[in-house]
């Protein structure tokens, strides 16, 4: 199973919904940052730039949503592999060795994630940037 194999299934199953809630809370906090960056983006292109894809590029830019919540998912993540080995006898050094070979991978896990989760909800993510694009007169 690919990794998007397994992004999928968890999505379905609605073990990302935390993941939704705080793309909404985030795209709603930044709104003024992700047009800001995405003419930023228009200027040095030289061409314009999908509002989706603007979003994209500005989660992948800041690399994080919440990044209280992506600790403690993380830490539940470290807590979990030092559990499930049972030859752990220094669980300090295994939570470095942890961070040292799965931190990484994690993070591009979890950024893949959110992108995901962008790309399935992006209508209603984008919603709130109708004012700001088309204001009324």
């Amino acid at each position: 199973m690919t990794e998007l194999d397994k992004i999928k299934e968890s999505y379905e199953t609605g073990r990302l919904e935390p993941i939704k809630v705080q793309l909404d809370k985030f795209v709603r906090k930044h709104k003024d940052d992700i047009l800001r960056f995405k003419r930023k983006e228009e200027d040095h292109w030289k061409r314009p730039m999908d509002l989706a894809a603007a979003v994209k590029l500005f989660i992948l830019n800041v690399r994080t949503i919440d990044m209280h919540a992506e600790m403690i998912d993380q830490i539940k993540a470290l807590e979990e592999e030092i559990r499930n080995n049972t030859s752990v006898c220094n669980p300090d050094k295994a939570g470095v060795d942890w961070i040292q070979s799965h931190a990484p991978g994690w993070r591009s896990y979890r950024v893949l994630s959110i992108i995901y989760v962008f790309e399935r909800n992006k209508t209603q993510l984008l919603a709130c940037f109708a004012e700001s694009i088309n204001p009324s007169n």
